[in-house]
């Protein structure tokens, strides 16, 4: 079949397009998919909270390089909410909370590394970062135990309906060269962690 989305399901969106109506769709470059209010270079055109390059500027934990939540003193140009250890930005300081510095994570957490998000939290993976004490993680490769994984050229070997650059338009979970909008813990390019 042309590889094209399920048009009568939501959650099942193509690259480069998102369904305005759903808050759940998000364009590929979106961050932490189990928010449905935080996008990346997205709008949700029905969300009046979100607006294009900018992120739900009512949620002080959320915010997107070069862009400031006015209302919130804690978050700064090129900054996120440092005040949660969850959410970490590469090269990015909050100069109110001292456990943030330049080009590193917040080091009173062990679960934060630079360049590496929470990975004891699955909802928050980088690309190419594996979670190394969890052996159905391995680089540039998706936890082949869950039929909900699926990476870009790679298919589920277990699941006949995941097929490689191709969508099977009846089942919701498999897309080309997206993520499953509906299920936070499925990202492109990136490895689960539990």
């Amino acid at each position: 079949k042309n590889p094209t989305i399920n048009e009568s399901n939501p959650n099942c969106q193509e690259k480069n397009t998102i369904n305005e109506s759903n808050p759940n769709c998000q364009e590929k470059n979106t961050i932490n998919e189990s928010e449905p209010n935080s996008q990346e270079n997205t709008i949700n055109e029905s969300d009046p909270n979100c607006k294009e390059n900018t992120i739900n500027e009512s949620d002080p934990n959320w915010q997107e390089k070069n862009t400031i939540n006015k209302s919130d003193p804690n978050c700064q140009e090129n900054t996120i909410n440092e005040s949660n250890p969850n959410c970490q930005e590469k090269n990015t300081i909050d100069e109110s909370e001292p456990n943030c510095q330049e080009n590193t994570i917040n080091e009173s957490d062990p679960n934060c590394k630079e360049n590496t998000i929470n990975e004891s939290d699955p909802n928050w993976q980088e690309k190419n970062t594996i979670n190394k004490s969890d052996p159905n993680c391995k680089e540039n490769t998706i936890n082949e135990s869950d039929p909900n994984w699926q990476e870009k050229n790679t298919i589920n070997e277990s699941d006949p309906n995941c097929q490689e650059n191709t969508i099977n338009e009846s089942d919701p979970n498999c897309q080309e060269n997206t993520i499953n909008e509906s299920d936070p813990n499925c990202q492109e390019n990136t490895v689960m962690t539990v």
